[in-house]
């Protein structure tokens, strides 16, 4: 087995060659402070990952997954203190990215973790389409004027003046928000339809997940502390490789009811 120590992961019967993973390539080696979110272990086998039992390899690998860190550098979201949106965004994306990567899925970025990307969320989703992903994550944090406001909630497709809804985007949305409140003390907000335009115009399951509130003392203190995010991370890796687990043939995946308008 090899031990990464920066991704918190025991891999077992893994292939020590390197590729990069992401669109925004590094060269090898050139990756600072030990960042691993650009270069990742091949693997072959893998058959946990923190704990979490893996399906078999054909489960996961050769799946894309497109992360989506909230705004950018230029654009850094929702700021409280020394906290912003953007940088804790990039950073959720860099270490589900190596745990993604290291069980053999293909990851892009929408963004480099610290860097700049495209602001309007119809490109984001063109480049979800172009690249044929399929799934994406998108990745954000929330603020509110009440400090009181506190919690993790998870958002689908779906559209009340339609009628429609994705089922998968749905299913993917409730496992997130299992896996996050299983390893966290965030309030569980549930998971909820949205006809948000990356949620509306990718042609695969997406969801954004609004990973707390930074305005909240309680989450603030929470999102600022590493060893929380790579819980919050975990959990996110954990749903992506549920999410992709064969289906029982029995199961039939119905979208929630999307309420009718007022």
């Amino acid at each position: 087995g090899v031990v990464l120590a920066t991704l918190g992961l025991v891999l077992t019967g893994c292939d020590s060659s390197l590729k990069s993973t992401s669109r925004f390539r590094l060269p090898q080696g050139s990756a600072e402070n030990g960042k691993a979110a650009f270069v990742a272990l091949k693997c072959i086998e893998c058959h946990s990952i923190a704990g979490v039992d893996l399906p078999k390899p054909t489960a996961s690998p050769d799946k894309v997954v497109v992360l989506d860190p909230g705004h950018s550098s230029t654009d850094p979201g929702v700021v409280e203190g020394e906290l912003s949106e953007n940088v804790i965004a990039g950073d959720l994306a860099t270490r589900i990215e190596g745990r993604l990567a290291a069980i053999g899925v293909q990851v892009l970025l929408t963004r480099s973790p610290d860097g700049e990307g495209p602001r309007d969320e119809s490109e984001r989703a063109a480049f979800c389409n172009h690249n044929g992903a399929d799934l994406v994550v998108s990745l954000h944090v929330d603020a509110s004027p009440s400090p009181h406001a506190t919690g993790c909630a998870t958002y689908y497709f779906g559209d009340t003046v339609a009628g429609q809804g994705s089922a998968l985007g749905a299913r993917m949305a409730e496992m997130v928000q299992t896996e996050i409140t299983a390893r966290t003390d965030l309030t569980d907000l549930r998971y909820h339809a949205k006809s948000w335009d990356l949620l509306r115009m990718t042609k695969m399951p997406a969801v954004r997940v609004e990973c707390g509130y930074i305005s909240s003392p309680h989450d603030a203190s929470r999102l600022a502390d590493p060893a929380f995010r790579d819980a919050v991370a975990e959990g996110i890796a954990a749903a992506v490789v549920r999410f992709f687990a064969p289906v029982p043939a029995e199961v039939v995946l119905e979208a929630p009811p999307v309420p009718s308008p007022a």
